[in-house]
């Protein structure tokens, strides 16, 4: 009961500091915005292409490209479509030296460049490559990759709140009352959880339904997972107000520690690029343990694959709230 009176004291003075409300609308706003970017369909280009005998097999080996709609067309009609713009541009054969292939375009550009070096490669290799590498899935990784990153920003912002009340001493003077550390700890944990709660819903709310990004996991396990990592923040912004009582020395220390960790969970930059051992340096990061959940229901896996991750971040949030406890106590203050 006194956590929660502490509790709603907290919020009730949370909610009067405007940069924290819009850091708790704006941080998800734009993850969910990058997200959507990220994982746009690419526009698909109409390119015409005049079958012979020497051409067929570009057509059969193009076809299930997703940057190109390749339609089949006489001479006539592929001139025709270049003119009025219904087709970006177009193939047929030649015999210009040792390429057998021309590109008609109106103007050239990018799109034919890319085109040509994708006919080389064939004409060459005897396979096809996209430019493209859409994956939806890996785009919402990336969002909620950032989702984490501003998690960690918001509820250490938050958190700043607790070295407030012990540079004013009045954290010192709740120890007037007969309550444990632990109750009192647990007070501004709570009010943590619930701003944190917060913008988690308003997150998801603008991620699927006003912008309507494909998540590639259920709504239901993306919210456990990401409550999980904010029990598991919460904890380490407790830690890290208990181990640094400079309000300056904390406000260097949270970004660094929030960008260093995203970087290493694999959320924005693939972890497969790194070496050996910063893969394993990785698995003492929360959110590496988010992203591999992610990526095992990608995979198909059920609720039951991720469970042990969901374990691995509570005992993360079980390490961090003991030391912030047990460093929050009469002697620090």
């Amino acid at each position: 009961m006194n956590s929660l009176v502490i509790a709603l004291n907290v919020l009730k003075r949370l909610s009067k500091q405007t940069t924290l409300i819009v850091f708790l609308l704006v941080f998800p706003l734009i993850a969910a915005t990058l997200g959507m970017i990220m994982g746009a369909q690419p526009e698909v280009l109409e390119v015409g292409i005049v079958l012979d005998s020497t051409i067929t097999d570009v057509y059969e080996a193009f076809l299930p490209l997703e940057e190109y709609n390749f339609v089949p067309v006489t001479s006539e009609e592929l001139t025709a479509g270049i003119a009025d713009d219904t087709l970006a541009m177009g193939i047929k054969a030649t015999s210009d030296g040792d390429y057998i292939y021309e590109i008609v375009s109106k103007s050239g550009g990018d799109a034919v460049n890319s085109l040509k070096n994708q006919l080389l490669y064939f004409n060459e290799n005897g396979s096809v490559y996209s430019i493209t590498n859409h994956d939806s899935s890996r785009a919402s990784t990336m969002a909620i990759g950032m989702y984490l990153l501003f998690m960690i920003m918001f509820v250490g912002n938050c958190s700043l709140i607790l070295l407030d009340d012990r540079r004013e001493r009045t954290y010192m003077r709740l120890f007037c009352l007969p309550i444990s550390t632990v109750t009192i700890v647990a007070g501004y944990m709570i009010a943590l959880f619930i701003a944190g709660t917060l913008q988690i819903v308003w997150f998801l709310f603008l991620l699927t339904i006003v912008l309507k990004v494909d998540l590639a996991v259920s709504l239901i396990t993306l919210l456990l997972l990401l409550t999980a990592f904010l029990i598991t923040t919460i904890g380490l912004a407790i830690g890290l107000t208990s181990l640094i009582i400079s309000k300056e020395k904390y406000n260097v220390a949270l970004p660094v520690i929030a960008l260093f960790t995203t970087f290493l969970s694999g959320s924005l930059i693939p972890i497969d690029i790194f070496g050996q051992g910063i893969k394993y340096i990785s698995y003492l990061v929360p959110q590496r343990w988010v992203v591999n959940a992610m990526e095992l229901i990608r995979a198909g896996g059920d609720f039951n694959t991720i469970l042990p991750h969901i374990g691995v971040l509570l005992l993360f949030a079980l390490v961090f709230f003991t030391f912030g406890t047990k460093v929050l106590n009469k002697e620090t203050l």
